[in-house]
């Protein structure tokens, strides 16, 4: 996705969202057993950490994020509850760390290569969010502050290597990435505009997977915005 397509999408959903989140103002409307269901459109960007030079991080990395939260209250005024739910998500990581694919499918890595312009690792797939909710909503207001900590479960069906050079670029399913993933963080925020901020629990890259004979053991961090959708 292009990043205008990615500005014409995150217009289009903040306008949705403030119009969806304005405050109730008739009483009669008021529903004391309300839920906090919701639609999620998030949009991050990541760095590698947790891996000892030479990986370092380069270009703009990126993701995105969408799917649905079903809330569950705890208590009477409804103000913490847990939530879970289902999306799907897409991310890429770009770095100075080039592969390449042989013939028989062996893949080597190496940071000693300086022909390249961009070198992207990337996934895509289904996220089980988890998370418990602290808010100080009402029956007669959607403008209320959140804290959402929690965990994303992600499970990749492909995850790919892409090196882009002057003239040629290479492209290949990359076997050495993890498919299932672990993240924890948290949501925190007022109304339409939320921060979002989820670290791996787990390494990018499977065991024995190696840079220079040392492994590698990459981690993601995400950093970006998450709108919430009534």
């Amino acid at each position: 996705m292009s990043r205008i397509r990615l500005l014409i999408v995150l217009g289009v959903f903040g306008v949705l969202s403030i119009k969806a989140q304005s405050p109730t103002t008739d009483s009669t409307a008021l529903d004391s057993l309300y839920l906090e269901d919701q639609f999620y459109l998030a949009t991050q960007i990541g760095v590698i950490t947790a891996q000892s030079a030479p990986v370092i991080n380069q270009n703009l990395s990126y993701g995105f994020r969408a799917g649905f939260i079903k809330d569950i209250p705890l208590n009477s005024k409804r103000t913490f509850g847990v939530g879970w739910g289902i999306g799907v998500f897409t991310n890429a990581l770009y770095t100075n760390l080039v592969a390449s694919q042989s013939t028989n499918d062996m893949i080597a890595y190496t940071t000693d290569d300086l022909a390249f312009k961009r070198s992207k690792i990337g996934s895509f797939g289904l996220e089980v969010p988890f998370e418990l909710r602290f808010r100080n909503s009402t029956p007669s207001s959607y403008r209320f502050w959140r804290f959402y900590p929690g965990i994303l479960l992600r499970y990749s069906p492909y995850s790919f290597s892409k090196v882009v050079r002057a003239s040629e670029q290479e492209r290949f399913m990359n076997g050495d990435l993890n498919s299932f993933m672990v993240s924890g963080g948290l949501s925190l925020g007022f109304n339409t505009f939320n921060l979002s901020l989820y670290y791996d629990l787990n390494g990018i890259f499977k065991e024995g997977t190696v840079l220079n004979a040392e492994p590698l053991k990459g981690k993601r961090i995400e950093i970006g915005l998450v709108f919430y959708i009534l």
